[in-house]
């Protein structure tokens, strides 16, 4: 699979702004841009888990999959909070569990087992205000199941090396996290994926009523262009808004059981890939893209 990203492309913004979030006595970060909760107050770990790992069919479906990767898109990365509940699954599921034997090198001259894993672990996700490590590091502790996980993701980030576009993180083995910082209507169009697409998102925008954009139909015709043909959907949200902009995008919805006090979440599948051609990358004439393969 590879992830392809013009490096000449000029966003609007000329640097990253970070997230100031407000955590106030609960230790819940708000943030006072979007005026909404980066999670539930009321389990926001197992919301995570439940809206947007379980609502996707994981980790059974990665772990069940042919195919050499398995791919998972977000769109809102915030504390990252749902991707350590996918690896905390994962993990769970036996994901980095060590090889069968017939996947072990008994050659001789073999100093150390080589082992071959089944698959990889692909995860974009887009965040238009990242965090600090600092703030990154505070948000977790109100969960101590994600101690290990937190500190794995936060040894492989740091906000001083991070620039606007596509930037990739490795704090797991077999694993690419791809983080995409900027505006996601200027980032997510100018990404183009070859040799493969996303199979299962997490629609994790703030609410639709604080953060338009996120769950525009514009977002949402993004969303097909960069999935796999069956390719899945989950979000916390049942909005009308929300629901007719996947719709019109080719994703089949419908509302299930949600968590804690909502009642209901959204949950889909792409049934129709769209026939145009992929939205071209830094207009016309050469340029020079940022290609990187897994």
């Amino acid at each position: 699979m590879q992830f392809i990203y013009p490096p000449t492309f000029t966003p609007s913004a000329t640097k990253i702004t970070f997230a100031q979030p407000d955590f106030g006595p609960s230790g819940i970060p708000h943030s006072e841009v979007f005026g909404d909760v980066y999670f539930s107050d009321a389990g926001g770990a197992s919301e995570k888990e439940q809206v947007f790992v379980k609502g996707n069919g994981l980790p059974k479906r990665l772990m069940e999959s042919p195919l050499p990767e398995f791919a998972v898109g977000e769109t809102g990365f915030g504390s990252g909070l749902s991707l350590l509940m996918l690896i905390k699954n994962l993990k769970e599921a036996g994901f980095w569990e060590p090889p069968a034997p017939e996947n072990i090198s008994s050659s001789p001259k073999a100093t150390a087992p080589i082992s071959v894993h089944p698959k990889e672990l692909i995860y974009l996700s887009t965040e238009l205000y990242p965090m600090t490590r600092a703030d990154m590091r505070k948000a977790h502790q109100v969960f101590p199941e994600i101690t290990a996980e937190s500190q794995e993701l936060l040894n492989a980030y740091a906000e001083t090396k991070l620039h606007l576009g596509l930037n990739v993180l490795t704090p797991w083995p077999h694993t690419k996290i791809y983080l995409l910082v900027g505006d996601v209507l200027e980032t997510l169009p100018q990404l183009e994926i070859r040799n493969g697409g996303i199979d299962a998102w997490f629609l994790d925008g703030f609410s639709p009523q604080k953060d338009l954009a996120m769950w525009s139909p514009e977002c949402a015709q993004q969303l097909q262009r960069l999935s796999r043909r069956g390719a899945t959907i989950a979000t916390y949200t049942v909005s009308g808004f929300v629901r007719r902009n996947l719709i019109a995008a080719g994703f089949a919805v419908q509302k299930i059981p949600g968590f804690g006090r909502k009642k209901e979440m959204l949950a889909g599948v792409l049934t129709e890939l769209s026939k145009k051609s992929p939205t071209s990358i830094g207009g016309g004439g050469c340029h020079t893209l940022l290609t990187i393969k897994d």
